[in-house]
């Protein structure tokens, strides 16, 4: 390693060094959850599937911000219990890659109070409506034969998993070139 072809000031250094890898980690991250939740999907496409209940019910939300603005999508996480070989399982998962990106939607008790009250959103209305009809109705569940506890009420693919994929690779790569681009004058 010769550093003495290091041409970058201290501020561009620390940028290269903190955040390059810091974004290769997070495209890539992308990436790699894109291709598993794809395969999931896949898979889930041969899985069989039994009669289950709903049990549980309830609103969540993720914020999205552009152009300024801040704007909200609800959706309802449905529990449900199904019994296979006399084993009961419960599950929370609606698509086959769900518990890849539960954790961007938060609980309606953590809805920020500087955007007023969720109850306007026109989304959150027709989720509330949906809410009030769903415990207790019966649900076709597909579950992998080798983990009965791997479940989902949606099989096949969604395209919206392309996003992460594409998103990934391509920032992924592209913050790799420039990583390669910056650092291998110390190689040389």
């Amino acid at each position: 390693m010769n550093l003495n072809n290091w041409t970058f000031d201290t501020l561009p250094t620390v940028f290269i060094i903190i955040f390059f890898p810091l974004f290769i980690y997070v495209t890539y991250w992308f990436f790699i959850t894109g291709l598993i939740g794809l395969y999931r999907m896949i898979q889930s496409k041969k899985w069989p599937s039994t009669v289950g209940e709903i049990i549980h019910a309830e609103i969540k939300f993720k914020d999205f911000s552009s152009d300024g603005g801040t704007s909200f999508k609800f959706i309802i996480e449905k529990e449900y219990s199904y019994t296979i070989k006399e084993q009961q399982y419960t599950s929370k998962q609606t698509l086959p890659s769900d518990s890849l990106y539960a954790k961007e939607f938060k609980p309606l008790n953590k809805f920020p109070e500087k955007y007023g009250s969720y109850s306007n959103s026109i989304n959150y209305v027709h989720a509330e409506k949906e809410l009030q009809s769903i415990i207790g109705r019966s649900v076709k569940v597909f579950y992998d034969r080798k983990k009965p506890q791997i479940s989902c009420l949606i099989t096949g693919v969604n395209k919206e998993i392309f996003l992460p994929i594409f998103m990934g690779l391509i920032f992924g790569c592209g913050i790799t070139y420039l990583t390669y681009h910056f650092l291998k004058p110390l190689f040389e």
